[in-house]
């Protein structure tokens, strides 16, 4: 071995940690998604988490700019009509609200509440 040669490992063993990072990585944290919103390029019910999509406010606000809508006022809030359930439960009875985080396989239920006279 020449001295610009790396060192090499005496053990011959595999490296586990070089397994579980590529299981880490092949597998993307997801959530489920359930609308009746058309989204443009949105091709399954699954939506991945990554550093964009942490909350549910996140959520909500790239389903709006991805389908040209206005889902949250000005001051923060859900328009009126939309309903937001987080693992089946209304988001405002979540503590954090909208800025509840989301975890791999939550299950996001985003749709608008029907609106009538008569």
């Amino acid at each position: 071995m020449s001295r610009s040669d790396p060192p090499s490992s005496s053990s011959h063993a595999p490296d586990a940690s070089s397994g579980a990072s590529h299981a880490a990585t092949a597998a993307v944290a997801s959530i489920e998604l359930s609308t009746c919103l058309l989204i443009p390029e949105q091709s399954s019910d699954r939506v991945p988490l990554g550093e964009h999509i942490a909350t549910v406010q996140a959520l909500v606000q790239d389903i709006g700019r991805r389908t040209r809508m206005t889902l949250i006022d000005h001051d923060g809030e859900l328009i009126d009509f939309l309903d937001v359930k987080l693992n089946g439960k209304n988001i405002h009875f979540h503590p954090a609200g909208l800025a509840t985080p989301l975890q791999a396989d939550d299950r996001v239920y985003i749709g608008l509440v029907p609106i009538g006279g008569g």
